[in-house]
Order: C-alpha cells, then sequence, then structure tokens
C-alpha cells in the first residue's frame, strides 16, 4: 500500500509585507492550509508522499512562493510523508506578468522566477544525488526512485521562458525529452509496483460541458501517454492547472494510465466554476494485486476533502468536487454483476435496508469505481429492483429492495 497526499494549485499570494495566503483564503475567513495541518498528526502518518503539481503561487511571485513552499513542507511534516514532490507550474514560472518588477536588496536575484526556484531548498524535491536538481532544470524532468515506487517529475513550463506569446498557455515535453524518458522508464519502472508521474499541465485534453476551461492542449502529452502504455505497465498520472477535477483513463486499447485532476486547492473559484467543485484535498491510497504472470495491478481509492470556508470536510455533494470514496482500478469492473450482488446481499441480510458503507464492507471493489461507473452502477441497480437513497449525493447512503 502507498498513500499518496495531492494539492495543487496553491496559488498563495502576499496579501500584505507580512503575510502570504492561499488566494481563497486572503478573501476572508480561516487559512485553509493552516487548518488542514492542524487535522494531522506526525506520530500517526497518514501518507507516505505528498504531491503538489504546480501554481504554489500566483504570478511569479518569489514572497509568496517561499511561504507556500514553506506551508507545504509543515504539511508534509503533519502527515508523517518520506518524501515531498512538487511539478513546477506557469504561476511559478511566468504567467501573464506585465511590466518590471521591482524588488529591494539584489533585485537581480529575488525577481527571476526560475533563479528564485534553483535556490529553494528541497525543491521540486529532495534529489537523493545533487546533479539532478540540474538535470529536471536542463532536460525537463527527473525520476526519484525507492524500493516500491518510481515518480517521474515532469517540467511541462520548461519552455516558459520562450520569447513566443503562447507559450504559458500550454505545457510541452520535448521530443528529445521523450527520447530519454522511454528509455528510462523501461530501465526503472518494472522492479516496483507504484508508478507515478507527475506534472502540472493536464497530457490530454481536460474539458467539462458548461465550463470554460481552454482547449489549448500540452504540446507532445498524447505523445507522453503513449510512452508510459509502451511500459506495459499501470501508471498514475497527477496533473493540476485546471482548477475542475478528473478522474479518467487516457485512450488506447491496453495499460492506458489513469489520469487524476486535482481541483485547485487554494484558487478563488468564480462564476459556473465555483457552482461546480470547491477547493479540494486529496489522499489516494494505493494497492496492487498479481495478475496471472506475477505482474503487479494497480488500484486506487480516494479520500476527498472540500474547504468549505470554515473547515475541511468529507466531499459528498457531486456540485463540491470529486465525490469522496471514489477510485480505479485496472481489474476488469463488472457492473451488472456488482448490481445482482448487491442484491443478493439485500435479500439475504433480514433487514428492510443496508447502509452504503456496510454494502462496501462486503463488496470491496466498490471501493475503486470512477464517478462515470459508479453512475452507471446507479441505473444497473434500478434495473436490479433496488431502491436508494442519494440526495444530490454520487454515493448512495442507503439501499432497499423496491417491493415490485
Amino acid at each position: 500500500m502507498l498513500r499518496v497526499a495531492v494539492l495543487s494549485d496553491l496559488h498563495y499570494i502576499q496579501v500584505n509585507k507580512d503575510v502570504c495566503l492561499p488566494q481563497a483564503a486572503a478573501a476572508g475567513g480561516l487559512d485553509s492550509m493552516e487548518e488542514l495541518i492542524k487535522r494531522f498528526r506526525p506520530e500517526d502518518p497518514s501518507a507516505d508522499i505528498l504531491v503538489c503539481p504546480g501554481d504554489i503561487t500566483d504570478r511569479a511571485n518569489p514572497v509568496a512562493f517561499a511561504a507556500g513552499w514553506k506551508q507545504l513542507t509543515r504539511l508534509g511534516t503533519a502527515l508523517g510523508v518520506k518524501r515531498s514532490v512538487a511539478a513546477t507550474g506557469n504561476h511559478e514560472v511566468q504567467s501573464r506578468l506585465k511590466g518590471d518588477p521591482v524588488a529591494p536588496g539584489n533585485a537581480e536575484h529575488a525577481i527571476d522566477p526560475v533563479e528564485c526556484l534553483v535556490n529553494t531548498l528541497g525543491y521540486p524535491t529532495d534529489f537523493p544525488l545533487p546533479h539532478q536538481k540540474w538535470v529536471y532544470w536542463g532536460r525537463g524532468y527527473e525520476i526519484v526512485c525507492d524500493d516500491t515506487s518510481v515518480v517521474v517529475i515532469v517540467n511541462s513550463c520548461h519552455y516558459h521562458v520562450t520569447l513566443q506569446d503562447n507559450e504559458f498557455e500550454r505545457g510541452r515535453i520535448s521530443d528529445a525529452a521523450l527520447e530519454d524518458l522511454q528509455r528510462d522508464l523501461q530501465k526503472l519502472a518494472a522492479d516496483r509496483p507504484y508508478r507515478l508521474l507527475v506534472v502540472h499541465h493536464p497530457p490530454l485534453p481536460h474539458e467539462e460541458t458548461g465550463l470554460d476551461l481552454g482547449r489549448t492542449p500540452m504540446h507532445n502529452g498524447p505523445a507522453l501517454m503513449k510512452a508510459l502504455r509502451a511500459t506495459g505497465l499501470d501508471w498514475l498520472v497527477i496533473h493540476g492547472h485546471k482548477h475542475h477535477h478528473r478522474l479518467v483513463r487516457a485512450d488506447g486499447e491496453v495499460f492506458q494510465p489513469f489520469v487524476f485532476g486535482a481541483a485547485s486547492f487554494g484558487a478563488m473559484l468564480r462564476a459556473d466554476m465555483a457552482r461546480r467543485t470547491r477547493n479540494q484535498f486529496y489522499i489516494i491510497t494505493l494497492e496492487t494485486t498479481k495478475d496471472a504472470l506475477d505482474a503487479d495491478c494497480l488500484s486506487g481509492s480516494i479520500q476527498a476533502l472540500h474547504w468549505s470556508n470554515s473547515g475541511w470536510e468529507e466531499t459528498t455533494d457531486i456540485s463540491w468536487g470529486l465525490p469522496n470514496g471514489c477510485g480505479f482500478t485496472s481489474q476488469t469492473v463488472d457492473l451488472s454483476g456488482l448490481a445482482v450482488a448487491m442484491r443478493n446481499l439485500l435479500q439475504k441480510s433480514g433487514t428492510q435496508f443496508l447502509e452504503w458503507h456496510e454494502v462496501v464492507t462486503q463488496l470491496p471493489q466498490l471501493r475503486f469505481l470512477m464517478p462515470e461507473q459508479v453512475i452507471a452502477l446507479k441505473g444497473m441497480m434500478r434495473r436490479a429492483n433496488i431502491n436508494f437513497l442519494d440526495a444530490n449525493n454520487l454515493f448512495p447512503s442507503q439501499l432497499s429492495m423496491s417491493a415490485s
């Protein structure tokens, strides 16, 4: 088992000379990061790895970035993680920044975003070897491993310092970097059951009906997914940037990577976006099972929390973000079989109702369903004459048999 804590797009801003906060928290109320840190204790570890897929700050503010990185480090300590990993976001490097910033002291050092990042201790992670930091900045990706996991960190903002006007609107991994990555993956991935790729920009188009999320694709994003598929192994890709949650499988017929897009942790959400999601934080619990040839097959269950402006709560309402209890699996999911199994449980229970958590205990595969699979399952439950209460929640709260 590997537990991965995820928060993306913190968007720390400088409120005044001495205070930096996530953008949404700066609008008033409690500090969402401080409240999250209070939930966890290092003596009772809650995660093994902390992942932040970028945009720690807003509009390349070096003071706010330093404050955000410090708070991420504190959160990692509270979670009891063994490693923290960040991918560089467009707001770390250069994003719609106009004019010449003015900073006191050594201005040339203070206002250059990349120089600020390079000189930040432990960013984007604590690489085992000193030269790996320079590989990340020079090549556009680097890999960290331990006995059970391999984490590829892709800097999709590697070319954001270009003079091309539209480069900041997209992510990119170069052809040369892809060639190196393909060789590295073959050498490093096969012997480790947990395989993650962390990148700021979504490697595949990320669209949502009724929301304007932009349509500028990541350059070589599909080729990056193809490189992961070519390993013949399961991968989890974690990205941010869109401020809207997503959990899907990439295109392809076999070994399609799972793609998890994290909602924003700290950006101010407005208009339609505010009605469709909230600021969220996640802990993904990864598990593996062996296939017939003794290869590791990946599954994951997701604890999802959202910020309610007064505290962190488990996400239930589908308009608040990715619902708590979703997941994914590379195993075959027989939705009709699950519906029949639930009907059998109800018939054998001897009670009029079953709570959802009781059903999940009996049918643990329910922990690994993507949102669209849950929606389809509910349709099959109706066909199986199962009544359920769900309000505006993705998951039912209570099941019963239909009288018909």
